[in-house]
């Protein structure tokens, strides 16, 4: 009896050992097999978290050291998944405190895939409120933590927007193939964008353990320390371009009761030796604090209106640069030898050569400007006088000579979206004609036969009309060269790039190409532009009295859209130029108004005090486009060609 009881507890022993041993090996095997690492990495997520230590983005700064873009420290809640129960149930009850939709704190989650160890960033900038009542209910939010992160920050609001850019918030693209973490802002436009991976900068971080519910419980060394985003420092004047904002939107209120199209313009600025630009302004503008959280349905209804005030006009906008082009045509007369600085050409208010046109070229001036030379011809923005030199040398001249002054091309500025325009031209004409000829989706349907320019054609491009068409970058470009004797720049908006250590990179001045024109060639072209400035000239009114010599040059662009629009290009001071300016506002009326606004911007600029807003005295040209009908009798004229029905008037200033 005992016999059998000892054999039964042996058995029983050896089932035991037995058992134990699997045990035992299963557990060695845990612990030390090939998959020994994988059970203890997830073993260690349910306790341990990796919270980031975002990195500052880089600060920018104006030429003298004023912050345009900086960071502040804001308050984050972010999610710890501790599995789908919790994320449920404190995705519903933030629902309940904040007003956020658990589905969306769902889906965020969802879309941290494999990441699904570090906290789901689900809410930025939390108000003092928002703060609180997370902070009283946190025992019903497991997983909810709330984190201190820097911030984007615009200190001057709308100065500079679209120069700067914005931010947005990453994609589940940008994620998996750039790097990103899902919450992390990136540069959507302007130098943010252009500039992001300087600006950007290298997060840390800590490893965390949490309790049950996903609370810290106590740093897990070591902790790696970010490394903070590249500070620039921009060519930008902050003077300049506070003065050239403020004075563009006050007088664009002031216009629209006379000009209810007038809704939007630009202002560029540029350092004529260097290419550095001091300013570029494009109204209307937009804060960029508004996107570093969710737009409300308002303000996307307003940056989406028909104003796009998200464009930036200065560099993407394109337009007929109307008179100001008349340099130019000069220029080609004159390198061309048709034309001397002293001949004079008389102007009885139309082009002779077109008189028994149905729609003679005629001179925005009514009775016409007698006999001009090309310094009166420029002050006076005879069209006449262009109309001609434009017949003289052609279309493809003058397309030569703009292409050498940098029109009809991008610039190269350190932006994305800026326009190239069009320079006419008959290889342009040929182009469009051809690209869009089949399916009657003619860009020109009015064109029956394949020929590639007409004289009426020629005349337009002569006065910066017709299928000319740039922006005001390019515009001031072109100022620049007219200035400082043909050298051309790239525009610079980027002085230096420094890191955390100290360590900086400097830009220097990009120079490109030059245009080099006879001495007396750009004395002439100077001289006529110092003239528009002054009694007689076509902003004579506008600057009278004004203790800065301006040498500039009005232009009002023919719109199909609206009114005119209104130009104003211009150097200063006169005797020793620095600073070029160009002016644009859409469906202004004429270029004395865009001059008005380069008077103000000019005088503030120069702190030249007790300097007023003069009215244009009685008899100072104002020139509306186009022209009445041209006096009966018609002088002897030189040969001319023959123009399809419809020709364009003059454009005016």
């Amino acid at each position: 009896m005992l016999e059998g009881w000892e054999k039964r507890i042996g058995r029983l022993l050896l089932v035991a050992l037995g058992a134990f041993t699997v045990l035992a090996v299963s557990l060695a095997w845990l612990q030390l097999g090939p998959a020994a690492a994988t059970y203890r990495r997830l073993a260690d997520r349910n306790r341990i978290r990796i919270l980031d230590i975002p990195a500052p983005r880089g600060e920018i700064f104006d030429r003298h050291g004023v912050p345009l873009a900086s960071n502040r420290p804001a308050f984050g809640l972010s999610l710890m998944f501790l599995g789908w129960e919790e994320v449920r149930q404190s995705a519903s009850r933030l629902g309940d405190l904040l007003g956020l939709d658990p589905a969306e704190v769902e889906r965020k989650v969802r879309e941290q895939g494999y990441r699904l160890y570090q906290p789901v960033r689900i809410l930025d900038d939390l108000t003092p409120e928002q703060q609180s009542v997370v902070e009283e209910h946190s025992h019903e939010l497991p997983g909810v933590v709330i984190e201190v992160r820097p911030r984007r920050f615009y200190p001057l609001g709308t100065t500079a927007a679209h120069l700067l850019g914005y931010l947005r918030e990453v994609g589940p693209d940008e994620v998996t193939q750039k790097g990103y973490k899902l919450g992390d802002l990136v540069g959507r436009s302007g130098l943010e964008a252009f500039l992001e991976e300087s600006l950007r900068g290298r997060d840390g971080g800590r490893q965390v353990e949490v309790n049950h519910r996903g609370f810290p419980v106590r740093d897990i060394p070591p902790v790696t320390e970010p490394v903070p985003g590249q500070d620039v420092v921009l060519t930008i004047d902050l003077k300049l371009q506070q003065a050239a904002e403020a004075v563009l939107a006050e007088a664009i209120s002031r216009l629209q009761e006379k000009y209810p199209g007038a809704r939007a313009g630009a202002v560029v600025g540029m350092d004529v030796h260097t290419g550095e630009v001091l300013a570029l302004v494009s109204y209307p503008a937009f804060d960029p604090n508004l996107f570093t959280r969710p737009l409300t349905r308002d303000e996307w209804s307003l940056l989406t209106s028909p104003d796009r005030p998200l464009w930036n006009r200065a560099i993407g906008g394109v337009y007929a640069p109307g008179s100001t082009f008349k340099m130019v045509t000069a220029v080609a007369a004159l390198m061309e030898g048709k034309v001397t600085p002293e001949e004079k050409v008389v102007c009885r208010g139309y082009h002779p050569a077109t008189a028994g046109w149905s729609k003679p070229k005629r001179c925005w001036a009514r009775g016409g400007h007698g006999p001009v030379d090309l310094r009166q011809a420029i002050a006076r923005s005879c069209d006449v006088y262009f109309y001609e030199m434009a017949r003289r040398v052609g279309v493809d001249a003058l397309a030569k000579w703009a292409t050498a002054f940098g029109l009809g091309q991008k610039t190269g500025i350190d932006l994305a979206g800026e326009a190239s325009g069009v320079v006419a031209s008959t290889a342009y004409k040929e182009w469009a004609y051809h690209a869009r000829s089949s399916g009657g989706n003619r860009l020109f349907p009015w064109i029956d036969t394949p020929r590639w320019q007409y004289p009426a054609e020629d005349m337009d491009a002569g006065i910066g009309q017709g299928f000319h068409s740039f922006t005001p970058l390019q515009m001031t470009v072109y100022t620049t060269m007219l200035a400082n004797g043909g050298i051309r720049y790239r525009p610079q908006l980027v002085r230096e790039v420094r890191d955390a250590t100290g360590q900086k990179q400097e830009f220097t001045p990009d120079r490109q190409e030059r245009v080099d024109l006879p001495a007396k060639v750009w004395q002439a072209l100077r001289e006529g532009m110092r003239a528009v400035t002054l009694p007689g000239g076509t902003a004579g009114g506008v600057f009278a009295g004004f203790p800065l010599a301006v040498a500039g040059k009005t232009g009002t662009a023919e719109n199909p859209h609206g009114d005119d629009h209104a130009w104003f290009v211009c150097y200063a001071p006169y005797e020793q130029p620095r600073l070029a300016l160009t002016v644009l506002i859409e469906q202004g009326g004429g270029g004395t108004a865009a001059a008005a606004v380069a008077r103000d911007i000019l005088a503030r600029y120069f702190d030249l005090q007790g300097v007023g807003a003069p009215t244009a005295p009685a008899g100072t040209p104002t020139a509306p486009a186009g022209s009445p009908t041209a006096p009966a009798v018609t002088p002897a004229a030189p040969a001319g060609g023959s123009a399809p029905a419809g020709g364009v008037p003059g454009g005016g200033e």
